[in-house]
């Protein structure tokens, strides 16, 4: 029995469109052999197909296929790690066996067996706990002091942690008037950003 064939991410996600766009994999097929397909089915569907032959598109169709990652520089890319849980990063070089990643970490060669591009959703957490580390603080560890603000509303809210680690808000500049409210940091999150940490404020 014959082997599944590689693709490349970009080729397997189009062989998936065309199987939705089509009545069955032998229309895919003779509108790759017979080109009768609209221009814009040309630039865009049929586009990845451009780059393998009549028989590798086959074979994926009818015996399967497995995805052949591809990374190029500055790609987000999670690494499986066998010993460790997954961990993001990006990559600085690439050659046939290896993805160069960066990051701390002491081995920044993974094998590319174990490495998938990362989704959209585990960028944007990476590039959160990043910008938060830069800062030298954990993902939405405030402390007091620390500046707030809701961008939609325009107001600013200094932190006050009490003792039981409860998050006080005070608004600053309300009428005059300060006004407090005890809300959790995951709560937080949601509606303020941080304005200013306290140990970068000038006024204290």
């Amino acid at each position: 029995m014959s082997e599944k064939v590689k693709l490349t991410r970009e080729q397997a996600e189009a062989v998936e469109k065309l199987r939705k766009m089509a009545i069955s994999d032998d229309v895919i097929v003779h509108n790759t052999v017979f080109y009768q397909v609209t221009e814009r089915e040309r630039d865009t569907a049929y586009k990845p197909f451009k780059d393998i032959d009549l028989d590798t598109l086959l074979k994926a169709l009818y015996i399967g296929y497995e995805v052949e990652e591809t990374f190029k520089v500055g790609d987000w890319v999670k690494v499986n790690w066998r010993d460790k849980k997954p961990s993001i990063h990006k990559v600085r070089r690439v050659n046939n066996t290896f993805a160069i990643i960066d990051g701390k970490q002491a081995n920044t060669k993974p094998p590319t067996r174990i490495v998938e591009h990362a989704t959209p959703e585990e960028i944007a957490e990476e590039k959160q706990r990043r910008w938060w580390a830069k800062h030298g603080r954990d993902v939405w560890e405030l402390k007091d002091l620390d500046i707030l603000i809701n961008e939609k509303t325009g107001k600013m809210y200094e932190v006050n942690i009490l003792a039981d680690e409860t998050i006080r808000l005070w608004k600053i500049g309300v009428d005059g008037a300060f006004a407090s409210d005890y809300k959790s940091a995951k709560e937080i999150s949601k509606y303020v950003e941080v304005l200013c940490f306290a140990e970068d404020r000038k006024d204290v």
